[in-house]
């Protein structure tokens, strides 16, 4: 499988820029912008918290969902980043007044209370919904204070071979019991400095060789990126018209905590500063053009 594909089942077909800054965290993503828009009305379902997102415009090209826990009220709130919708690939809500996406949210803890806010992503601009009202997650949902909704990467680094272009696992990542991640696919955050991207990882298996020519799209070869980290990536699919369809379309996606992981040199075997590294193709950055006489 080449590059191409791997970045196609990770980001589908929407663009990396509607995908940007979706990881690092931000004590209040409002103050990036003046306009505000209508925010998501919340309520509570038998498992997790319905947003019904109002519809922008019809140029839409994506929505991220942003999430804060506001139980404890003498804590300063910092967004989590819970998913980012395609409205081009939705079924349109009509039930309540004008048009609306819905999005449930079943990741939530018992006797936790949350604010949601969106962001659109439009053609040349972005803009901010305003805040929600508060909600407290429904007494029967399936998570409390003792679910892992991250990878645990304390006991295990990622060693990186300049030779190869290659990382590996020191020890592999187990999904704690009872962890929704199990019905997520493990995604490497990566930064190049302007975008943040995620490709998909094979598992998370000890020794496991990935190799980041293969990996990496153009935009994250012979340049200084950064690993983030590894998060966890689980699609939505529209209704197929026809059962036998395999070309779904991806609603939306959702995303697990992002978990932090040390890279090391395996030439010295120093762990990396910032974990920064610069992936160098063969013939590098020259050799991809097709000139003229």
């Amino acid at each position: 499988m080449n590059r191409k594909t791997i970045f196609l089942k990770a980001v589908t077909a929407v663009s990396i820029a509607f995908i940007s800054s979706i990881f690092l965290g931000c004590k209040d993503i409002r103050l990036e912008d003046s306009t505000k828009t209508a925010a998501p009305i919340v309520k509570a379902s038998k498992k997790g918290i319905i947003l019904s997102i109002p519809q922008n415009t019809t140029g839409t090209k994506s929505i991220s969902i942003y999430r804060y826990d506001v139980t404890d009220e003498d804590e300063e709130p910092e967004y989590f980043k819970l998913a980012i919708l395609f409205p081009k690939n939705y079924i349109i809500n009509s039930t309540q007044k004008g048009n609306s996406f819905l999005y449930e949210d079943l990741y939530v803890l018992k006797d936790h209370s949350y604010k949601y806010c969106v962001k659109y992503y439009e053609t040349s601009t972005s803009i901010i919904s305003n805040t929600s009202e508060k909600i407290k997650a429904p007494s029967d949902c399936d998570y409390d204070d003792n679910t892992n909704f991250s990878y645990d990467t304390l006991s295990s680094q990622y060693s990186y071979d300049k030779t190869n272009e290659s990382i590996k696992l020191t020890a592999t990542i187990k999904i704690p019991t009872g962890s929704p991640l199990k019905d997520f696919n493990p995604m490497l955050a990566v930064s190049n400095g302007s975008e943040i991207s995620l490709f998909a990882l094979p598992d998370l298996k000890a020794a496991g060789e990935v190799y980041l020519t293969n990996l990496f799209t153009d935009a994250y070869l012979n340049t200084p990126v950064q690993i983030l980290g590894i998060v966890g990536q689980k699609p939505e699919y529209a209704p197929a018209e026809k059962e036998e369809d395999e070309n779904k379309k991806i609603q939306n996606y959702t995303w697990s905590v992002l978990s932090k992981i040390d890279i090391y040199s395996v030439e010295d075997a120093e762990v990396i500063e910032d974990s920064t590294i610069t992936v160098e193709t063969q013939t590098g950055t020259e050799s991809f053009g097709y000139p003229d006489l």
